[in-house]
């Protein structure tokens, strides 16, 4: 009984760590494809302010 209940705990912990590393890698390539555009449109008003 109680070594179900343990196994049950790491299962959800085990879980519960690779939803965490997805959401993370996720939250990362977000961030990247931001700062890339933010990036780009700053490239665009500086342009914009040379005319």
């Amino acid at each position: 009984m109680v070594l179900g209940i343990i196994a049950l705990m790491l299962v959800f912990v085990g879980v519960n760590l690779v939803t965490v590393n997805t959401l993370s890698r996720e939250l990362k390539l977000i961030e990247k494809k931001q700062i890339k555009h933010l990036s780009g449109a700053q490239s665009k008003d500086r342009d914009s302010t040379k005319n």
